[in-house]
């Protein structure tokens, strides 16, 4: 039997996220066809427990410029360790930190750069000269939407055939079935209607957003709630917002959960708020379950999975009725946790919010529109792509 090429898959950590189930995803539908490890920078806090071959780097980050540029220096030395270790035919970034690490250990081994979020386009380094350099190292590029591949090519100067998109994969059926399993660790009621949302507690999903918009749905309608489910940096400060609109009856913060699609069945909505994305995996997940979903116009994902058949590059000024779900407008970078005051752009996102609150018609519509959509991000599609990227790459 031929011996199986060597696959790294290296990701930042092993906590709850987009990212990472893409990569755990990716690890479970190749096993057959490479060896496979799945190389970490770190895996303090972690949130999930493997089954593959892991190689732990066990560089944390920490906070401070001194700090960063050792961690840096240190998560070099590491990657180019684990390379001599592992000895891979190929290494498979995600994320940022991952894939500059990638790029700058590179050696024999053939690079491949994924690019699973929107943000590192809007690194102030992007432009430069030292990180087109370090992007040429890659054999090859994939982004996770279409937007994410044209901007990349404006800022990289890269030619447009050399980047590839590869949409997220979703196993529709599995988490429909795992949506059907009781949820006996939160109060939902029966009576009210649920706003929900999962994600990261980060400066990125804004949460600080959504819980100030449904705050002025909550004025006007007191049978709403809003659910969100998730750990991270930000959730004291989410919570003492929470406080200070006085909405703690009806916004609860609940945690990670490993089956979230459970608790995403008991809500009537579900909702994105994030300043940007890559390719939003919960609202994909949020539409397997069958429920309505609205997020914010932002880059990149929600477009052209809510509203595939519209300019990638187009935004809207108010909450759009799209094809398949609501989107509203971007909303700010304000980082705003120690006011009531509100922006424009939570009295927009509060306005698509209360819109289906207020139209069940909608609400069945959409939900019968999704059942469809979902299907164009299957299992087999994304594992022919992966194993395409890979076999070019060995021209």
């Amino acid at each position: 039997m031929k011996n199986k090429k060597k696959l790294v898959i290296f990701i930042g950590g092993l906590n709850f996220g987009g990212m990472e189930r893409v990569a755990f995803i990716m690890a479970d539908l190749l096993k057959d066809d490479y060896d496979i490890t799945i190389a970490t920078l770190y895996q303090s806090n972690a949130d999930y427990t493997l089954e593959h071959k892991t190689y732990n780097l066990d560089v944390s980050p920490k906070e401070g410029k001194i700090n960063k540029i050792l961690i840096a220096v240190k998560r070099l030395m590491a990657t180019k360790k684990m390379k001599a270790v592992l000895k891979p035919d190929y290494v498979f970034s995600f994320g940022m930190y991952s894939n500059y690490m990638n790029a700058l250990s590179k050696k024999n081994e053939k690079i491949i750069m994924g690019i699973r979020s929107y943000d590192w386009l809007t690194n102030p380094f992007t432009t430069s000269t030292i990180d087109k350099k370090i992007i040429a190292k890659f054999n090859s590029i994939n982004s996770v939407s279409k937007l994410i591949s044209a901007d990349a090519e404006k800022y990289w100067g890269i030619n447009k055939n050399d980047v590839r998109v590869i949409y997220n994969p979703y196993e529709v059926n599995l988490i429909r079935k795992k949506s059907l399993e009781e949820v006996d660790d939160f109060p939902f009621d029966e009576k009210a209607f649920y706003y929900i949302s999962m994600g990261r507690l980060s400066h990125q999903k804004a949460y600080y957003h959504l819980i100030k918009a449904f705050s002025l749905v909550a004025q006007r309608h007191d049978n709403v709630r809003l659910v969100i489910m998730g750990n991270g940096e930000h959730k004291e400060r989410l919570q003492e917002l929470i406080a200070l609109l006085k909405i703690e009856d009806k916004a609860f913060l609940i945690g990670g959960k490993l089956n979230p699609y459970k608790y995403v069945r008991r809500g009537q909505v579900y909702v994105v708020s994030s300043l940007t994305e890559g390719f939003p995996n919960a609202l994909v997940e949020a539409m397997c379950v069958g429920i309505p979903v609205l997020s914010t116009d932002c880059n990149s994902g929600p477009r052209e999975i809510l509203a595939p058949n519209t300019d990638i590059h187009s935004k809207c000024e108010k909450f759009e009725l799209a094809e398949y779900g609501v989107l509203v407008p971007e909303v700010t970078d304000v980082r705003d946790f120690v006011n009531s005051d509100m922006n424009a752009c939570d009295r927009k996102m509060a306005e698509g919010m209360e819109y289906l609150y207020l139209h069940e018609g909608a609400r069945n519509r959409y939900v019968e529109l999704i059942q469809k959509r979902v299907l164009d991000f299957d299992y087999d599609s994304f594992k022919d792509c992966i194993k395409k990227e890979l076999e070019k790459v060995e021209v």
